[in-house]
């Protein structure tokens, strides 16, 4: 009787090696870094917007361009890079990108050109994209059973950027000079800066190497045959303690068209994209309520620095927490912490500028929940590609690709929600409200991974009443032993 899982050398091992430690130690300063350059853009994105003349609905287009960028590399250039060329010169690539960026940035405030400021957003989104991969990266770094904690602690590199990147910004205005189209110049000068540190801190990381990822497939899969051709004839599954996964592995398909079809990634890729919505959308626009309101720039900045620290900080333990308690009830305290923050947004949020405690909770708990919900939803995502283990970038870079696209589509909407509701307090009261509505969709998205699990527990339960599984048909055979 064959296993469905493939052989290996020995039982997990217990502990990281030095290597693997250094490797998480310098993807965590990567991502550090990549997470920095993007607060910088990101947080002054609307403000600078407006210093180039744009409009309030105009604003929040900064951040719905960055998103179209990270979209659109994702879907292209991002898995022909890795496959071809490994993760080094892919992640220097976005590098480059985003340097492009930071450039047409540059003399976009120079000549107050807001198209061009808008378009460079793009290229700068674009690098970021590029540079999301860490937390693919670091799971390839480490053994199969540090692989959630590796993804989550690379995440926890964001808790460095989150007071770098808008103390930063707000350290270089006026560096360049007082007029309105240069107080933020120093902005994308120091993203450049961080940029090239990221360059760095990606050079000292041991990837394997495209050749060795296929060698690897290549002993796994010859060991396999060896088993094979010892006398297994079929391949049964016994149900046990982990026969819900075993099921899972023997009927995974290993098509790129039936693996973007199936519902373990339709469903972790609308969990992202929710996530992203729900949280940026309040993000691109708050600061600017908050001013309008009465609240000074320092306030609303100190606001966003917590903001990004509750995104990135539960990385220390959500990685564990997905490990022990699984994707699905992470997805479910990503919803809690969601619903709790719309709720303050909209009741204990007001235009009395003495009263700040109301925009902190609420930015904070939308920070918890998007960790939670976006690491859920990238390890939920792996999953989906198991028995086809060589489709990993193409279905990597499908999933960054639609999570960007839509998500970034939403947030275009931003500035005309605001708008609408007359901006100030009842502009940002009327976005939290529609926010809801995306929190509603968000409890479908759960609904619908309950259900599939129940399902698949009740078809584990079937087996065991009855007789085993049986996998014998040639196709059936090969994708399990790619399993």
């Amino acid at each position: 009787m064959a296993e469905l899982t493939p052989p290996e050398d020995g039982d997990p091992p217990s502990q990281l090696t030095t290597r693997q430690r250094y490797d998480i130690v310098f993807l965590v300063l990567s991502f550090s870094c990549v997470v920095s350059a993007l607060t910088l853009v990101v947080g002054t994105g609307a403000v600078v917007v407006k210093s180039v003349g744009g409009d309030v609905t105009l604003a929040p287009f900064a951040l719905g361009a960055f998103f179209l960028g990270m979209s659109i590399v994702s879907a292209t250039f991002s898995p022909w890079v890795f496959k071809n060329y490994g993760r080094h010169i892919g992640f220097w690539s976005g590098i480059c990108i985003a340097n492009v960026g930071v450039l047409l940035s540059c003399i976009g405030l120079f000549y107050s050109w807001t198209v061009l400021v808008l378009v460079a957003n793009i290229f700068m989104g674009a690098g970021s994209g590029i540079g999301m991969y860490l937390r693919f990266a670091a799971m390839e770094v480490v053994p199969l059973n540090y692989q959630s904690k590796a993804m989550t602690w690379t995440l926890c590199g964001g808790c460095i950027a989150s007071f770098a990147g808008p103390e930063a910004a707000h350290s270089t205005v006026g560096m360049f000079g007082d007029e309105p189209n240069m107080q933020h110049f120093g902005v994308f000068v120091v993203a450049a800066c961080f940029h090239f540190a990221q360059a760095l801190f990606v050079y000292m990381v041991h990837f394997p190497s495209p050749i060795e990822e296929e060698i690897k497939r290549n002993r796994i899969q010859s060991e396999m045959d060896k088993r094979q051709l010892e006398g297994e004839q079929d391949v049964e599954r016994v149900p046990g303690p982990h026969a819900t996964e075993e099921l899972r592995i023997a009927s995974a398909p290993s098509e790129l068209r039936l693996i973007l079809k199936s519902p373990e990634f339709i469903l972790p890729v609308c969990l992202s994209i929710l996530t992203w919505a729900i949280m940026a959308m309040p993000m691109s626009i708050f600061r600017l309520a908050m001013g309008e309101v009465g609240f000074s720039p320092r306030a609303s900045l100190t606001v966003i620095e917590f903001h990004f620290l509750s995104m990135y900080a539960p990385g220390f333990f959500s990685g564990t927490f997905i490990k022990t308690q699984g994707v699905i009830k992470a997805a479910g305290l990503s919803l809690a912490m969601f619903l709790g923050a719309t709720v303050v947004n909209v009741f204990f949020t007001n235009d009395n500028k003495n009263e700040i405690v109301g925009w902190y909770v609420g930015l904070m708990l939308i920070g918890i929940g998007w960790n939670f919900g976006f690491s859920s939803a990238s390890m939920w995502v792996t999953k989906s590609y198991r028995a086809a283990p060589e489709l990993k970038a193409k279905v990597q870079a499908a999933n960054e690709g639609l999570v960007f696209f839509f998500s970034g589509l939403l947030i275009f909407s931003t500035g005309y929600i605001y708008s609408l509701g007359g901006s100030g307090i009842v502009g940002w009261h009327t976005l939290n409200f529609v926010i809801f509505g995306l929190i509603g969709a968000f409890i479908v998205v759960v609904t619908a991974a309950i259900v599939m699990t129940r399902d698949e527990k009740t078809a584990v339960h079937d087996s065991e009443l009855g007789t085993p599984t049986t996998v014998t048909s040639q196709p059936q055979r090969h994708e399990v032993r790619q399993a």
